[in-house]
This record gives structure tokens, sequence and C-alpha cells, in this order.
């Protein structure tokens, strides 16, 4: 099985879910609960359980995109290291922003997850992804910029 067919599903994966949630979201607008709280109870029962998948589907989605944006954000960091050349302290700074890297997707991705599950218990979750993924992009993309740039410099 090809990456782009895996891309292709998860892409159509993704826009389904969406879709359902965003018509969840409405439904409860048009019926006055839209700052109520979401209680599973087992009324309820499988229904209920629908945003919450889609919660840890968007925030599946998201936690891919930080590695992508690690990778991204590593060779930016090598591209920089190899504009300063400065031996082994290069090489420290190069660990170091690593390290330092590595810890700021690990914040993000920490409050990722109960900001996403509040965002299903308010009725909010599409409005919360697209906000988390709006920060996801321009920090992948300013890495991808910064790197575009080094590049053109050197050619």
């Amino acid at each position: 099985m090809s990456w782009q067919l895996i891309v292709a599903v998860s892409i159509a994966l993704l826009g389904a879910v969406s879709f359902l949630v965003r018509r969840w979201e409405q439904a409860s607008v048009l019926t006055g609960q839209s700052r109520q709280l979401l209680a599973v109870t087992p009324q309820r029962g499988l229904r209920s359980l629908l945003p919450y998948g889609a919660c840890y589907l968007y925030y599946a989605v998201l936690f891919a995109l930080e590695y992508v944006i690690y990778l991204i954000w590593q060779w930016t960091l090598f591209d920089l290291l190899l504009l300063i050349d400065s031996g082994a302290f290069g090489t420290f700074l190069y660990g170091l922003s690593l390290v330092a890297l590595v810890a700021g997707l690990l914040m993000l991705a920490l409050i990722a997850e109960p900001y996403l599950r509040r965002g299903v218990e308010y009725r909010d979750l599409t409005r919360r992804f697209g906000r988390l993924l709006a920060v996801w992009l321009v920090t992948g993309g300013s890495g991808l910029i910064i790197s575009l740039a080094i590049f053109l410099m050197h050619h």
C-alpha cells in the first residue's frame, strides 16, 4: 500500500468525521444546548461517544503533524548549524536546540488533549481543532520558510 493511498484515506476519514461533528455541533446549537456540558449517560449510548472518538482522531492528526514539524525543524536547525559552522560549540547548540524543540512539542501535545476534550464537553470541538491546527501549521510553515531561505542563500 503506497503512502499516497494512506494519506488520501486518512484525509477522507478526517473529513467524514469533521462533517459528522459539525452536524452534531449545529444540532446542539439549534436545540439551545450550545454551552451546556455534554454528559455521557446510558440514554445517549454510542451516539455520545462519536464526538469523543472525533476528539481523539483530531488529536492523532495533531500528533502526526507534530512528528512532521519535528522533522522540518530538525533539518532547519541543521541548516542553521551549517551557516554558523562553529565546530563543537555548534554541535552543542544543535543538540540543545533539538532538546528544546522536543520539549516544546511535548508541551503542545500535553496541552492539546485536554483542550480538545473540553471542546467536546462544550460542543466546540471543530473550532478548537482549527485553532490548534493553525498553530501547528504556522510552526511547521515557519520552519519550511527558514529552511528554504537558507537554501536560496547558498544556491
